[in-house]
């Protein structure tokens, strides 16, 4: 292995491991042969390799064996990677930045509206809610999500200097901004359970 001789303690240290006896048993591997791995004293075959990546799939394989690039590195499941090509083709090939600012827009508010339904879900759970009525504030809360992105792309269109046939529209970016912010509140009262 072209490696470090302390290359398990390297490891370790990168995973934020407490102690050795922590990895040892992640890993499920025996003390004494840890020990014997950071004396440089074995070198480690396959299935102990084998185990360290199982234990910690964010450990560079190629570290592992030649003792090169990042100790660990960025591990993504199949849904991430289907998000990120999606991005890339789709958003990102287009070169149109409000297209881009959309995209990431949407995104944040996808992961607030999830959280947002979450939360409503257990204020229900802990107020006791009636079916019928959560289903009536669930349809409450989706229907002001909704608003919301729309104000929220009305928003981002606002022209900053009007256009040719309109000229300024003064105060529109105003109105759009306390719309949104009235829908937040909505959103934040409907999470709560408060009619």
């Amino acid at each position: 292995m072209a490696n470090e001789k302390n290359w398990v303690k390297i490891l370790i240290n990168e995973l934020g491991l407490p102690s050795t006896a922590d990895f040892c048993r992640k890993t499920d591997l025996g003390r004494g042969l840890v020990d014997k791995l950071s004396a440089g004293d074995n070198q480690p075959r396959f299935d102990t390799l084998k185990k360290i990546k199982n234990a910690f799939p964010q450990t560079n394989m190629n570290w592992l064996i030649s003792g090169l690039g990042e100790v660990v590195v960025d591990v993504k499941d199949d849904n991430e990677v289907k998000l990120l090509e999606q991005y890339r083709l789709k958003i990102k090939t287009e070169g149109n930045q409000r297209l881009v600012e959309k995209f990431s827009v949407s995104v944040d508010y996808f992961v607030q509206d999830h959280w947002e339904m979450d939360e409503l879900e257990n204020n229900a759970t802990a107020q006791d809610v009636k079916d019928q009525d959560l289903m009536f504030f669930r349809m409450q809360l989706l229907l002001l999500q909704y608003r919301r992105r729309l104000v929220s792309d009305l928003l981002l269109q606002v022209p900053k200097s009007g256009t040719l046939l309109t000229g300024p529209i003064t105060g529109l970016k105003e109105k759009y901004s306390d719309l949104l912010d009235h829908l937040n509140n909505e959103i934040s009262k409907t999470v709560k359970l408060v009619t």
